[in-house]
C-alpha cells in the first residue's frame, strides 16, 4: 500500500496502490488460468505452446525442434507403457515406468545443477538493479533446487499414470499442482 522508496511521502499508505496491486494479481492469476485451460502447459501437446516472440528469434528452429522432440518423447513413453498394459504385461510396463522416472529425475537434477551453477551467467543477459539481480539469483537457485521435484511429478502424471489409463487421479494431481 506504499511505494518502495525510503522517503516519508513514499512510505505513506495509499489505498489506491493496494487496489492496483490486487487488480494486477487478479489479472496475472486469470492469465495463468487461461494458459493452463488452453493447454499451454500440457506436456502431451508442446506444439501448442505458441510463443509468438520465438518466431522472431534466431533460435526459432531450435525451439521448434525441442518441442517436437519433447512431444515425441511423451508420446513414446505413453505408447510403451500403455501398450504393455494392454498386452497384459504389467510387469514390463512397471519396469518402463520406473526407468522413465529414474532417467527423468536424474536429468532434472543435472539441469537443476546447471541452473544453480549458471545463475550468475544467465543474469548477465539482463539489465537489472542490484536488488532485482539479487532477487533473481535467489529465484533461479530455488528453481534449480526444486526442478527435479516438478519434473518427476510431470513424468509420473503425464507419462506413467495417464499412459496406464488412470486419468481421474491424474486430473486431481494436475489440479492440485496448479493450486
Amino acid at each position: 500500500i506504499n511505494r518502495p522508496e525510503f522517503t516519508p511521502e513514499a512510505r505513506t499508505p495509499n489505498p489506491k496502490l493496494l487496489l492496483r496491486g490486487y487488480e494486477r494479481a487478479a489479472l496475472t492469476l486469470n492469465f495463468i488460468r487461461g494458459l493452463i485451460d488452453g493447454g499451454f502447459a500440457d506436456l502431451r501437446h508442446p506444439e501448442l505452446w505458441n510463443l509468438d516472440f520465438v518466431n522472431h528469434s534466431s533460435q526459432s528452429s531450435d525451439y521448434r525442434e525441442l518441442m517436437r522432440a519433447l512431444g515425441e518423447s511423451v508420446t513414446f513413453m505413453e505408447t510403451m507403457i500403455g501398450h504393455r498394459i494392454g498386452g497384459g504385461e504389467e510387469h514390463k510396463a512397471f519396469d518402463y515406468a520406473r526407468q522413465t522416472i529414474v532417467m527423468a529425475t536424474i536429468g532434472a537434477i543435472l539441469m537443476g545443477l546447471l541452473v544453480l551453477a549458471g545463475s550468475g551467467f544467465i543474469l548477465t543477459f539482463y539489465k537489472l538493479s542490484p536488488q532485482a539481480m539479487a532477487d533473481a539469483r535467489i529465484i533461479l537457485r530455488v528453481i534449480g533446487l526444486v526442478m527435479w521435484i516438478r519434473v518427476t511429478n510431470m513424468v509420473i502424471i503425464v507419462g506413467v499414470l495417464r499412459a496406464g489409463g488412470d486419468t481421474r487421479f491424474s486430473m486431481f494431481l494436475d489440479a492440485g499442482t496448479v493450486w
